[in-house]
């Protein structure tokens, strides 16, 4: 069923799929291996090659994002994060700069939960459902960490 999807899609969607199908697991192994600082060094080192800045193709950007959600849907434990960073990756390279934004927020039983999406020129592009819920403060070079301090 998987692979006559897959199939039937464009071959620029398959590729983008497989491409994505590639980072998204190989982000996720990075989160359980090595420090973050080391995650956001291998992930700038290969968006840096990207040949102009694009804000005009919407499309294109869309469906980075839904190929990364798409891969990560076959990869246990790719969360938010995983996505966040791995769709960051393959934006970046296609020249759609987007900043990742990570933020913490207390539930309705007090408990912490934690929350990473994506932005463009201050506009949620990936995580839109929960990323309004969190104040923003810059705190690690090329990524904001935003933590919501006033919520009970």
């Amino acid at each position: 069923m998987i692979l006559r999807k897959f199939l039937a899609l464009p071959p620029a969607d398959r590729r983008l799929l497989i491409r994505a199908g590639l980072w998204v697991p190989a982000v996720r192994l990075m989160l359980w291996l090595l420090p973050f600082r080391h995650i956001t060094r291998v992930l700038e080192y290969y968006g840096r090659n990207y040949s102009r800045v694009r804000t005009d193709d919407d499309a294109r950007r869309d469906r980075i994002i839904w190929a990364v959600q798409a891969a990560a849907r076959q990869v246990p434990g790719a969360a938010c994060l995983t996505q966040a960073l791995a769709a960051r990756a393959l934006l970046t390279r296609e020249g759609f700069p987007a900043e990742l934004r990570i933020g913490v927020n207390k539930n309705s039983q007090g408990q912490f939960q934690a929350h990473a999406w994506l932005e463009q020129e201050g506009v949620i592009v990936m995580g839109e459902h929960q990323g309004d819920n969190y104040i923003s403060f810059d705190s690690i070079p090329g990524c904001s960490v935003l933590v919501n301090p006033e919520k009970p």
